[in-house]
């Protein structure tokens, strides 16, 4: 299994709270929890295990738990250390190769006809694989599936749920362009809003299946 539990599940309050109040929260944690993200990053070898670690934490909120950063953010990225390498070592690959290739072509002549063509491929393989890569580790810290069909189903969500994957690079592209104005808001959210996005879209797709 790919996560761990590391906090007794005790529930936030229920009692319903201002659209103010939810969006500070949010804020405020996304922001602590990139920046957590960014110091274990530092250390080259925790990044997988606190990448994945992001998403539990995520994906603990979403679900009204209590999130520590202690027990939860911490213990994950040190219990899970190796899993963590194993598990995210295939896509680092991947993206690794999109990135030789797009290199290669951007140094192929302008005028040669297939130029173009392979440039659009080229990105919609690497939106595809990053779209499967974060799907793949959302459905790894909520549900139980092992990684075959965590890759299926995050195919699947990506290409029949058309309008979250619409939507979800739609908000990128809108943080992307508010990032390039107001720099903190890459260094708080680079990360963290995007899991963000993803886990929330898997939630209510759950949800939606559930019902």
């Amino acid at each position: 299994m790919g996560r761990e539990q590391y906090s007794e599940e005790h529930l936030i309050s229920k009692e319903p709270k201002s659209a103010i109040v939810v969006f500070t929260d949010y804020f405020s944690f996304l922001a602590v929890l990139n920046s957590l993200w960014i110091l274990s990053s530092l250390l080259v070898f925790p990044i997988f295990s606190a990448t994945e670690a992001v998403f539990y934490c995520i994906s603990r909120k979403l679900m009204g738990r209590t999130v520590s950063w202690r027990l939860d953010y911490m213990g994950y990225v040190k219990n899970n250390m190796l899993r963590s390498f194993k598990r995210g070592w295939p896509f680092l690959i991947i993206f690794t190769l999109l990135i030789v290739d797009g290199m290669i072509l951007i140094q192929m002549p302008d005028d040669l006809i297939i130029r173009p063509i392979l440039m659009g491929a080229l990105a919609v393989l690497s939106v595809l694989t990053l779209f499967i890569c974060f799907y793949s580790y959302s459905y790894l810290v909520m549900t139980h599936l092992n990684a075959r069909q965590r890759i299926m189903k995050s195919f699947l969500t990506t290409i029949k749920q058309p309008h979250y994957s619409a939507g979800i690079v739609i908000i990128l592209i809108a943080q992307l362009g508010l990032s390039l104005f107001f720099v903190p808001l890459f260094f708080f959210f680079s990360l963290s809003f995007p899991f963000f996005l993803f886990l929330y879209a898997v939630h209510k797709i759950d949800q939606k299946s559930k019902n």
